[in-house]
């Protein structure tokens, strides 16, 4: 499902946006030899300006222009073994259909995990110039084992709570 919206000349709502969001029960986090790819993204609402690319775990610029994005990217992880992690982030862009990939400029985030078991990490993600018909994916990299996990429910005054894994929004910025 994708949509375009807007006709260019910077009204309310004209703006491309996404929020993409995974339920995936566990991802291993990739080496610095072999990163991974963030996996199962689906759309959270409307999709304006971009479609998902399942196959190739990215997301494409359809809106037809290039584009500033500016948001976040919330990853649910668990630490697994003790000991501090040092979880590293990326995004990599294809302009030709995911024959090739390059990593996008200043787009290593780098966080420190501290200890055994769960937590969460949020890390800005921005990209200056989304060329249009290009895709753009994650990757991640640790020393040591790490998951991104769904967090486990829970059920507080009887109502069944439940999270995501993976939550990415970006917003056209004007």
């Amino acid at each position: 499902m994708s949509t375009t919206v807007g006709d260019g000349n910077g009204r309310p709502g004209d703006r491309n946006v996404f929020t993409a969001t995974s339920i995936v029960a566990s991802i291993t986090v990739g080496t610095e030899a072999v990163p991974n790819f963030l996996t199962g993204l689906t759309s959270e609402g409307a999709l304006k300006g971009f479609e998902f690319v399942p196959a190739r775990n990215s997301i494409k610029n359809i809106s037809g222009k290039a584009l500033q994005m500016s948001g976040g990217l919330f990853l649910h992880l668990n630490v697994l073994g003790g000991g501090t992690r040092l979880l590293g982030v990326y995004s990599e862009t294809s302009t030709d259909g995911g024959a090739t990939w390059v990593n996008n400029p200043n787009s290593l985030r780098d966080s420190e995990i501290s200890a055994a078991g769960e937590g969460s990490v949020s890390l800005p993600s921005f990209l200056f110039d989304w060329p249009a018909d290009a895709e753009v994916r994650f990757r991640t990299f640790t020393v040591g084992s790490m998951n991104i996990e769904r967090p486990p429910s829970s059920s507080p005054e009887g109502s069944l709570v439940e999270g995501y894994s993976i939550l990415w929004s970006m917003k056209e910025v004007k």
